[in-house]
């Protein structure tokens, strides 16, 4: 029995997630479409590599559309259960990483969620415990670094986001593989461990996650 550990991909339109999903998948060379709605993909994930806890996970990886016109759909229909973000913004458009936080904030804001944050009228950027409130672990992949690596740039508004312990930051060219050992494989690698951990370590009655899940599948 492996556990299926969802995580979402979230961003603007256009800006490489469908690709990102596809090299994480190990298929890369093949074009892709616009997501309408929600495209999942499923891989093998050896958790704890190299330590007495290694084991086999699953990782499902919830490529959300990002048209605006359906965000609140998609954050009534998708994006519960999730136990990572996976926040893609291109290098070569700075708009679509000041939209991150629009993306986070909708994901956190869900009147209906046990996820709710404790602060409601604070914006999630600003809150002083989110460190240790209900951040889940987020990976923020730069996408079109091999033409634009100059536009690396920062945007003031994720600072508070970027400075968090279970934040990872690369910045990529999603189209091409990557390379064992590399600082972008190694980055992607202790995001799905620090993700998966969490998730073991929820409590059901606490505020980090209790209605999360991590839901059991056959081989």
């Amino acid at each position: 029995m492996n556990s299926a550990n969802k995580i979402l991909v979230l961003g603007d339109t256009g800006v490489g997630k469908s690709t990102f999903v596809s090299t994480l998948c190990g298929n890369t060379g093949h074009p892709n479409k616009s997501t309408i709605g929600c495209n999942i993909e499923l891989f093998s994930y050896p958790y704890a590599a190299g330590t007495p806890n290694e084991c086999t996970e699953i990782i499902e990886l919830w490529d959300v559309g990002g048209a605006s016109i359906h965000r609140r759909t998609a954050r009534e229909i998708f994006m519960d259960d999730a136990i990572g973000l996976i926040l893609v913004h291109d290098l070569s458009n700075s708009k679509s990483e000041e939209n991150l936080m629009q993306w986070v904030n909708l994901f956190y804001d869900d009147p209906y969620a046990k996820r709710k944050i404790s602060c409601p009228t604070q914006p999630v950027t600003f809150m002083p415990d989110y460190e240790h409130n209900q951040q889940l672990p987020t990976l923020i992949v730069g996408s079109h670094y091999d033409s634009h690596h100059n536009r690396a740039r920062n945007d003031t508004k994720l600072t508070k986001l970027k400075n968090q312990m279970r934040t990872f930051i690369i910045n990529l060219d999603c189209r091409q593989n990557l390379l064992a050992g590399s600082t972008e494989r190694m980055t992607i690698t202790k995001f799905f461990d620090t993700a998966i951990e969490k998730a073991r370590d929820y409590d059901p009655t606490g505020a980090y996650g209790g209605h999360h899940r991590r839901r059991r599948i056959a081989p």
